[in-house]
Formats: structure tokens, C-alpha cells, sequence
């Protein structure tokens, strides 16, 4: 899919270590959810290293200390968010990429880390356009879902695509799940300034095996000028 920008959730140092190994072109920043360096799972921003340049980045926890790994309200483990300021190069124009992973047992980890997601993309923007993505553990009628989108300033990208493709699920379980019970849980969020031109699930499975227990969510979005 060559992505220009691509968030991933979950990746442990040995995988994260053979996807900077491997995939030719990008560059990425992120750092483990248990100490802020390598330990624990990162929540990755890979990025196409001849399309946008890196103006800055950082990573905050998804609890009441958010500037140092700590664990939030009644979240199940360590929750983070990972941000990145970028210029396209071809346009000039800069935006805000965030991507996170949000607790899937805490109903007030889940409020919560969402109030204080928001709150720092609002300060962290500048008032550039925004794109989030991420494990929201939550399904598009969630309370979770609605706090993300209940400003206005951000919207599904599903919802508001030109072009849909794919299936109305995310998340399989590598299979394990009926298809006809298998939730959406991951999204892909974007300012009022952004267009999104395509939307879609990609299959979860690749040359006979699963990628991962997810399917990976893709949108093709265009940003205003």
C-alpha cells in the first residue's frame, strides 16, 4: 500500500526492530509504553522518509501523570499516544499525526484517556490539520467513539469517505471470532480541514497467513488547501 504515514499498535521491540530493518523508505519514531525507552509495546509512527519531513515528535501516557510511563485510572495496563508533526514536501503543508492504542477493560481509562487525547492534540496542533488513528477498543455507537467526534473537530473518515471498500469489522481475533460478530474497533480520525477521498479495511490475511488479530485501516485523504 506504500502509506505515507502508517500507525501501528501493539509492536513489541523485536517487531518494531524488523519493521525498521525492512521497510525500505520509511523512518519511524515511537518509544515502549512500560519505561519510555524500549520495554513494553510501542505505538509506532512509521513515515515515508522521501514524502514528509520530521519536524518533531513525542509520546505521552494516557494517565493522570501523562508525561512519564505510568498507568491511568482503572486501565488494565500501559496506555500511550504517540505524536508527530510532519510537512509534505510536494505541498508545503503541515499536519499532526497521532496515533494511540485506548484501554479495552477501564470505562474511565477509556473516557478519560480520550478527554486527554483531545486536550493535546488541541495544544499540541497548533491549529494544523489533524489525522488520529488508532485501537479504540470501542465500536462506532461507543460512548468512546462520540467523546472523539462530539466537537466537531474531528470526524470518522469511514463516515465521511467519497469511496468505502472492504469489511464493516476490524478486528477478527486471527479468525477467531464469526464473521458476522467481528467488531470495528480501529479508526481513522480527521480535522475539518481534511478531505477523505477512500476508505478501507484491508483483508487480514496475506499469502495464506494473518497479519496480525486486526485488519489493517487505510483512508486516502486530501488535505485542504
Amino acid at each position: 500500500q506504500q502509506p505515507t504515514v502508517l500507525g501501528v499498535q501493539e509492536a513489541r521491540l523485536d517487531q518494531k526492530t524488523y519493521m525498521d530493518e525492512n521497510c525500505a523508505g520509511y523512518k519511524s519514531v515511537g518509544v515502549g509504553r512500560t519505561d519510555g525507552k524500549n520495554a513494553g509495546e510501542f505505538m509506532a509512527i512509521y513515515y515515508l522518509d522521501d514524502a514528509v519531513k520530521l519536524e518533531k515528535w513525542g509520546t505521552f501516557w494516557l494517565s493522570e501523570t501523562p508525561d512519564t510511563p505510568s498507568v491511568g485510572w482503572d486501565a488494565s495496563t500501559y496506555r500511550t499516544a504517540t505524536w508527530a508533526l510532519f510537512t509534505h514536501y510536494k505541498s508545503g503543508r503541515k499536519f499532526f499525526y497521532v496515533n494511540t492504542h485506548i484501554d479495552h477493560v477501564g470505562q474511565v481509562a477509556r473516557d478519560e484517556g480520550v478527554s486527554l487525547l483531545m486536550k493535546r492534540i488541541e495544544t499540541l496542533s497548533g491549529g494544523r490539520p489533524v489525522i488520529l488513528t488508532g485501537d479504540f477498543n470501542s465500536e462506532p455507537e461507543s460512548s468512546v467513539v462520540a467523546h472523539v467526534q462530539k466537537d466537531g473537530v474531528l470526524r470518522d473518515a469511514k463516515s465521511i469517505a467519497a469511496q468505502r471498500s472492504g469489511t464493516d469489522w476490524s478486528f477478527s481475533d486471527f479468525g477467531r471470532i464469526p464473521e458476522a460478530e467481528r467488531p470495528l474497533l480501529d479508526y481513522i480520525f480527521v480535522s475539518g480541514d481534511i478531505e477523505a477521498v477512500r476508505y478501507e479495511v484491508l483483508p487480514d490475511t496475506f499469502d495464506g497467513g494473518y497479519v496480525s488479530d486486526h485488519a489493517p485501516v487505510m483512508a486516502v485523504v486530501k488535505i485542504a488547501k
